[in-house]
C-alpha cells in the first residue's frame, strides 16, 4: 500500500514538474526575445548626409560598451555610390554596392575608447559624412559578467516561475473535478474557454497575464494555454454542451426545468401516515 502512495506520488511530481518546466520555457522564450529586441539595435548616429546604424551581430552591448561582432550600416541619399566606414578616424572597410554595411569584431582592436562613423559620396561627387559615435571596446570577461548581471535575475524568475506552474499543476491535481454540464461560480475574473476541449473553467488571480489574456491550465484535460474571458452567454453554452455531450456519453438525460419542478412538488408533499 506504501509503495503504491509513494509511487503516485512520484507520478504526479513528474506530471507536475514537466508541466512546470513547459510553462518555464514559454516564459523564458518570452524573456529572451524581449532581451534580444531590446539589446539587438545598439545605435543610430543620425546628423550630417548619412546615417549610421550599430547593430549586434554576436556577443555583448550595454551602454555604449560592446564585446564580439558587430555590423555597421549607413544610409543616406538614392544617389549613395560608394561608403567607407572609419575607426577613430581611419579606413576600417570600403563598400560601394547597397546594402552599405560591413561587419568588425572588437577583438581585432585595442581595448578602451573609439569612434565610430562613416564617409560616402554620392553619384554626382557629393561628399557626405555621418556623425561620430562613442563606444568603448571591452573584454570578452567584461561582457560575461555583464551577461550574467543581467540575465541572472531573468533566470531566478524562471525557476520560480518553473516551481510555482509545478506545485499549482499538483494541487490542481488532487482537485475535483466539477461535474459535467454542473453550474459554476466562476469568481470575480469570471471563467475561459479552453481551446483544447472547450470545457468552461474559472479564471484565476494567480496565473500570469499577458494584457487581455491569462496562462491558465484547464482543469479537465490538464492542458495550458492562453485564454482570455469569456461572456456569461458563451460560458453558459459550454455547460449546455458539456452536459449534452455527458448525456449522449452515458446515456442519461441531463435534468431540465420541468425535471426540477416536479422534484421540488415530490419533496413537498404532506404524507399522512
Amino acid at each position: 500500500m506504501n509503495a503504491r502512495i509513494s509511487m503516485s506520488l512520484l507520478r504526479g511530481a513528474h506530471v507536475g514538474m514537466t508541466t512546470g518546466l513547459r510553462a518555464g520555457r514559454f516564459l523564458a522564450i518570452l524573456l529572451a526575445t524581449l532581451c534580444i529586441l531590446g539589446l539587438a539595435s545598439i545605435s543610430l548616429a543620425q546628423g550630417g548626409d548619412l546615417t549610421l546604424a550599430v547593430t549586434k551581430t554576436w556577443g555583448y552591448a550595454w551602454r555604449g560598451e560592446m564585446q564580439g561582432t558587430f555590423t555597421l550600416k549607413a544610409g543616406g541619399p538614392p544617389d549613395l555610390s560608394r561608403v567607407t566606414f572609419l575607426l577613430d578616424g581611419e579606413p576600417l572597410a570600403e563598400v560601394d554596392v547597397a546594402p552599405f554595411a560591413t561587419k568588425f569584431t572588437t577583438d581585432d582592436y585595442p581595448l578602451g575608447a573609439h569612434r565610430l562613423s562613416a564617409s560616402g559620396v554620392a553619384a554626382d561627387g557629393r561628399a557626405l559624412r555621418s556623425k561620430e559615435e562613442q563606444v568603448t571596446f571591452v573584454s570578452a570577461e567584461r561582457g560575461w559578467q555583464m551577461a550574467l548581471s543581467i540575465g541572472g535575475p531573468i533566470v531566478g524568475l524562471v525557476v520560480g516561475f518553473v516551481v510555482i506552474m509545478a506545485v499549482v499543476s499538483l494541487v490542481g491535481r488532487r482537485r475535483r473535478k466539477a461535474t459535467p454540464g454542473a453550474a459554476r461560480r466562476y469568481g470575480a475574473l469570471g471563467g475561459a474557454l479552453c481551446p483544447r476541449c472547450g470545457r468552461p473553467f474559472a479564471l484565476h488571480a494567480w496565473s500570469p497575464h499577458f494584457f487581455t489574456r491569462r496562462y491558465e491550465r484547464c482543469p479537465h484535460c490538464g492542458r495550458w494555454s492562453l485564454v482570455g474571458a469569456a461572456s456569461p452567454a458563451e460560458l453558459q453554452a459550454a455547460e449546455e454542451a458539456e452536459a449534452q455531450v455527458t448525456a449522449v456519453d452515458t446515456g442519461v438525460r441531463p435534468p431540465s426545468a420541468e425535471d426540477d419542478l416536479r422534484r421540488a412538488l415530490d419533496g413537498s408533499r404532506y404524507v399522512d401516515e
